[in-house]
């Protein structure tokens, strides 16, 4: 961050929400400063902030537009690659296998007579 060229530059939240209403949202830089977002100088009558500082806020915000490319090659020597239910915006091109299921819960109850029975055997 460049050092301040001179204090008339500082300007206050409400100083900032005047002179750019159309950028930045109620309670916008209070939230950034919170977050760490933001640089700005506590002085006693609040925080304050330099056009420098406004800037650098601005530029963290940028989004640049993503790009539309498939996460796997399409593969034009293997055809099932372009099969039903495969499609470059899905992420992949390939089919993928029949997911295993498994079995989950409780095994079947011994009856009463199985019970005593084994514990029969286990007793001789």
């Amino acid at each position: 961050m460049s050092a301040l060229k001179t204090i008339t530059d500082l300007m206050s939240e409400t100083e900032v929400y005047k002179r750019f209403p159309n950028i930045f949202a109620d309670k916008e830089l209070r939230e950034a400063r919170q977050a760490g977002d933001i640089e700005w100088y506590n002085l006693r009558k609040g925080p304050h902030y330099s056009e420098d500082q406004l800037i650098a806020y601005l530029n963290k915000r940028l989004r640049k537009p993503c790009q539309n490319r498939p996460l796997a090659p399409e593969d034009p020597q293997q055809p099932e690659a372009h099969a039903p239910g495969s499609s470059k915006t899905n992420g992949s091109g390939k089919r993928r296998g029949r997911p295993i299921s498994i079995v989950t819960g409780m095994p079947p109850m011994e009856s009463d007579d199985a019970l005593i029975a084994r514990a029969l055997e286990q007793t001789t």
